[in-house]
């Protein structure tokens, strides 16, 4: 703790966006730092503790790399952890002068893709005959949808459960206590979602995030679904980074799910005001963010080309000019 201060909070946040080699050997890690890791490990489940440790090799949980977007809310969850400890005296450093840190981790829009609905019925009823016994691919195909039609959030699914979340044919959805939600959602269940809701008896919660994206992205490859071409977008410290392009499913995500349910809400017209008492959004700004304006069913802009084609006007429809 006494090591904390300036220059460490900037050596940090600059080893976030780093690239960083993909695993190491135990013999190139302090001592204390491994058995903390391993102590830690022994009180999760050993799919967990093999996952980060084979043979004489540690798996690293960051590649680095990551985005300024990532790294500012490390910052923010780590100078309240700095704030934490001078408050209660534990340490006698104030971070008031790494502010301006910060602003060199610019906040920028990602690229993401969104399904359209004809695209979410395909794949809901998409057969999959490749699956695994414990039906994982089904499982996490079928919570997907069910995110795409609800604008459930990930940490949504962790938290649902049938007494506390469904009224009738109601879903309410409770606020989460951050700047961008704080009001109460109510979804109507549609037959779509009652039957997901009803297959898996009101359960949905079985993976980690990254293990229900590891699996989503494995049943997409596998079905051959959504491989179009996909150009990814990142900043690091304020600069652009060009990344390879991928496939588009590979972009899909568990928030893809979501942002997938307010695309095609503001796509079939309704209001923002509106779409926020299903999403939660406190603010119009905050909702239109979700919003991919870029996907398939936009691609055609004739109507807007032909508006500025000035050749279609009539002659006679110009002042000051006239027929012969």
């Amino acid at each position: 703790m006494e090591n904390l201060n300036y220059d460490w909070v900037n050596s940090f946040l600059s080893f976030l966006t780093e690239k960083h080699i993909y695993c190491t050997n135990e013999s190139d890690i302090d001592e204390k730092i491994l058995s903390s890791i391993k102590r830690i490990l022994d009180k999760e489940s050993a799919r967990k503790y093999k996952m980060r440790f084979y043979e004489n090799k540690v798996r690293v949980l960051s590649k680095g790399e990551l985005c300024d977007n990532t790294t500012q809310k490390r910052f923010d969850n780590l100078n309240e952890f700095l704030k934490y400890l001078y408050k209660n005296k534990i340490t006698t450093w104030y971070p008031e002068d790494i502010k301006d840190l910060r602003k060199l981790y610019r906040t920028y829009y990602p690229s993401f893709t969104t399904l359209t609905i004809d695209e979410l019925e395909t794949l809901y009823n998409y057969k999959i005959d490749f699956d695994h016994e414990d039906k994982r691919y089904e499982f996490v195909r079928d919570v997907f949808v069910f995110m795409s039609l609800t604008s459930f959030r990930f940490s949504d699914i962790t938290s649902f459960s049938r007494e506390k979340n469904i009224v009738g044919t109601k879903i309410y959805k409770y606020p989460q206590k951050t700047e961008k939600y704080d009001t109460i959602s109510i979804i109507d269940i549609i037959p779509p979602v009652r039957e997901i809701l009803e297959k898996y008896n009101y359960s949905l919660s079985r993976y980690d995030n990254t293990l229900f994206n590891r699996y989503l992205t494995e049943f997409l490859e596998k079905s051959g679904l959504f491989n179009e071409r996909f150009i990814r977008k990142k900043r690091i410290k304020g600069h652009q980074v060009f990344l390879d392009d991928i496939k588009r499913y590979e972009a899909i995500s568990t928030h893809s799910g979501r942002r997938s349910c307010i695309t095609n809400l503001i796509s079939n017209g309704f209001q923002l005001v509106r779409i926020r008492t299903v999403s939660g959004h406190t603010s119009d700004r905050m909702l239109s963010r979700y919003y991919d304006a870029f996907r398939r069913d936009n691609d055609d802009n004739s109507d807007l080309m032909k508006s500025l084609d000035f050749t279609s006007k009539k002659k006679d429809s110009l002042p000051g000019i006239k027929n012969n």
